[in-house]
Parts: C-alpha cells; sequence; structure tokens
C-alpha cells in the first residue's frame, strides 16, 4: 500500500510548472530579447580600437540577462564618447534606447 502513494522514481519532484510549455516559451522569448540587445550593444562598438572593443565584447558576453546588459550602457558611453566625442555616443545610446527598450 506505500508503494502506491509513494512518487516513482520518474516523477519530477521540483516546483510545479517549472517545466511547463508556457514556462518555457517564455523562457526562450526572454532568451531571444537578451540575444538581441547583445547583438545591438556589439553593434555600438564595432568601431572602436580592437583593445577597447575586446574588453567591452567580453563584458557583453558576460551579462547574463537584460538588466545586466543594460546597466553596461554608461560603459559604453564613456568608450565611445573618448573616442568619438559625447554627440556620437549619446547618438548610438539613444539607438539601443529605441531598439533595446
Amino acid at each position: 500500500m506505500i508503494a502506491l502513494i509513494m512518487p516513482s522514481p520518474s516523477v519530477p519532484r521540483g516546483p510545479r510548472g517549472v517545466h511547463s510549455p508556457a514556462v518555457l516559451r517564455a523562457q526562450s522569448v526572454e532568451h531571444d530579447d537578451t540575444e538581441s540587445l547583445r547583438a545591438l550593444f556589439h553593434r555600438a562598438i564595432a568601431d572602436l580600437p580592437e583593445t577597447v572593443r575586446h574588453e567591452l565584447a567580453l563584458r557583453i558576453l558576460h551579462a547574463h540577462d537584460r538588466e545586466s546588459l543594460w546597466q553596461l550602457r554608461p560603459v559604453l558611453l564613456r568608450a565611445i564618447a573618448l573616442q568619438f566625442g559625447e554627440r556620437v555616443a549619446r547618438e548610438r545610446l539613444e539607438r539601443l534606447d529605441m531598439r533595446g527598450a
């Protein structure tokens, strides 16, 4: 009788709904949004000198979500402004704002 009440080893024991189709779709959309924002950040720094671009690219790569990417904006602004001036830097970040918001 006890064996009927106990869950079998194949029954998942994690929180309910973690692997539901809706949750998986939401995670996929969030991942796609993060990756498209990451690509925008890479485009914004594409013409910076290699050493600066490499350092920023690593930081962009290691950002794990949209929020951590968004927190890199001041770093991008500073790096772009040093190379091309503040006006160009602000224009590029405005493009990020419009596309990534």
